[in-house]
This record gives C-alpha cells, sequence and structure tokens, in this order.
C-alpha cells in the first residue's frame, strides 16, 4: 500500500512538473544550435566549406540556411583526406569553417585525430585563422579538469574561421 501510494505521490509531482513546465535539465550540458549555426550563416558565403562534428548542428544550419555547404566530420583520417581533396581543395575553397563541439558527441575524443589533420592541412595550403568564437563557455572547466582525470574545454562549441591568403611574389 505504501509502495502505490508513493508511486502515484511521484507520478503526481512528475505531472505537475510537466504542466507547469519546470525545466530540471542543467544548462551548461545544453549547446546554443540556434546562436552557434546563426553565426556561421553570418560568416560564411555558399562558396565556404563548413564542417562539424556536432550532430544537432546540421539540423540548426539546414533550418538557418540550406544552401550552404555542410559536412559532417569523418570518422577516419582517410575520410579526412578525401573532405579535403574532394570540397576544399576541387572547388579552391575562399573559407573553411569548423564548428568543433566536442562535448556534444558520444565521446570527446572522438574527432581528435581528424581535427588535426584538417587544421594542419590550413596551415601547410596558406589558410589563416581570421575569427574564432567560443560558445556555452563552462565557468567551471578548470575545476573540472583540475578535479577529474580527463580534459574539459573551456567552451562546448567553438567556431573557427580560416580564410585562404594567396601568396604575393
Amino acid at each position: 500500500m505504501v509502495l502505490i501510494l508513493a508511486i502515484t505521490l511521484l507520478s503526481a509531482y512528475s505531472m505537475h512538473n510537466l504542466y507547469a513546465k519546470k525545466e530540471y535539465h542543467r544548462k551548461e550540458f545544453a549547446d546554443s544550435w540556434d546562436k552557434i549555426s546563426e553565426y556561421v550563416d553570418v560568416n560564411s558565403d555558399y562558396k565556404d566549406v563548413i564542417i562539424f562534428n556536432g550532430p544537432a548542428f546540421e539540423y540548426y544550419m539546414e533550418k538557418a540556411n540550406p544552401l550552404k555547404s555542410i559536412h559532417s566530420i569523418p570518422e577516419d583520417e582517410e575520410g579526412m583526406r578525401q573532405l579535403i581533396r574532394e570540397y576544399i581543395e576541387q572547388f579552391k575553397a575562399e573559407r573553411v569553417i569548423l564548428a568543433d563541439s566536442p562535448l556534444s558527441g558520444l565521446r570527446m575524443k572522438d574527432f581528435e585525430d581528424e581535427i588535426v589533420l584538417l587544421k594542419d592541412y590550413l596551415a601547410a595550403h596558406n589558410y589563416r585563422l581570421v575569427k574564432q568564437e567560443c560558445f556555452d563557455r563552462d565557468r567551471r572547466a578548470s575545476l573540472r579538469r583540475k578535479f577529474v582525470d580527463r580534459p574539459f574545454p573551456d567552451c562546448r562549441t567553438t567556431v573557427y574561421v580560416y580564410e585562404h591568403f594567396k601568396s604575393k611574389m
């Protein structure tokens, strides 16, 4: 009888919270995808290549501007090399925008090698970082790094804008 009463009370309490629209999720774990996609849209052109690793980014970017060229980071280095050949080199992209969201996937280090490969390619081929924007800053990141044995980025998402500079001869 006590168990039935406890379950009934918990159900009633949860229904109250649902209809009162109380939000119990922690804002620090929610990404501002609408703001991120708006920033990328404003800072990119139709000829630019946009690369992302946050699964929700594609939905919000399609909503913001479905005509932009967006690509998910491949799951291996060979896939990244193919993306570079097919979209950056072939179309001679003037700008490459990287929306890096290491905490938005299942595992933080999923795309670490692929991002390093991309950044190394851009640096070696006259692309320079012209803008960098942090979204959803974690004010306790340094404390988390100190007490938990794993890295925590200062921002849940960082958008990097690289621009190609032609050498002057």
